[in-house]
């Protein structure tokens, strides 16, 4: 009959645009080729558009033109970065923050009054697990622990992944934890909160490489198991 018609109708979803915001592409090498993978297939996209820019220039930005804004150990943030970041995540931006690299960053930068209500946890000071390494582990459901609810190796090999140095930090009352180190004091490793109509996720180690452990804070930027946390 005429009328035994039947279809369907596809959605077709743009790729996430994301700024990183460094004091070098070099800080950004390794999230940034994490996040720019493809399936591999000849022609292939990448699953993010990303664009790197300079800590020190990036008050000239307009971050609306993005969905994910990335900042990568930037020693000396200032005030009106803090000011357009929190603005932005209140209205719905997703921003990541990552707390550790070969450059220490300025504690009292990420200590302004606008991070108070923006970030998840309040630095504290960078500390190192001497006795011996200590590694990740999940402390909630979240879809970055769920990437790996399929993929047991994956997640084996990501959750015995070394971590030898990282930020102490205080959480805000309104943020959760959904990754520690393991340990007796279980210190938050990713911590995220709502802010706004957006949230705030914060990363408490490094996410660039050094070769030398005396100076390595982990192996992160260098597993493939890590990829799939990246992407989330």
């Amino acid at each position: 009959r005429a009328d035994d018609i039947r279809y369907f109708s596809l959605g077709v979803r743009r790729r996430p645009r994301v700024l990183l915001i460094a004091d070098s592409r070099n800080d950004a090498f390794y999230f940034q080729a994490a996040l720019e993978a493809s399936d591999g297939g000849p022609g292939r996209k990448p699953f993010h558009d990303c664009t790197w820019l300079a800590t020190s220039r990036s008050r000239r930005v307009n971050l609306n033109s993005y969905d994910v804004v990335c900042l990568i150990n930037c020693q000396r943030p200032d005030a009106e970065l803090w000011d357009s970041l929190h603005d932005w995540v209140i209205e719905g931006g997703s921003l990541f923050t990552v707390a550790g690299g070969k450059q220490v960053l300025v504690r009292e930068r990420w200590s302004v009054d606008q991070c108070e209500d923006l970030l998840p946890a309040f630095l504290l000071f960078p500390d190192r697990f001497d006795e011996r390494p200590e590694t990740l582990q999940f402390s909630t459901v979240h879809p970055i622990t769920q990437a790996f609810e399929y993929d047991r190796e994956s997640k084996a090999e990501f959750l015995g992944l070394p971590m030898r140095r990282y930020w102490k930090v205080l959480t805000a009352p309104d943020s959760r934890v959904v990754m520690t180190y393991t340990g007796t004091q279980e210190n938050a490793a990713i911590i995220e909160r709502q802010v706004g109509k957006g949230r705030s996720l914060m990363l408490t180690t490094a996410l660039d490489y050094v070769p030398d452990e005396a100076e390595q804070w982990n192996t992160l930027p260098v597993n493939v198991s890590s990829f799939l946390i990246f992407t989330e």
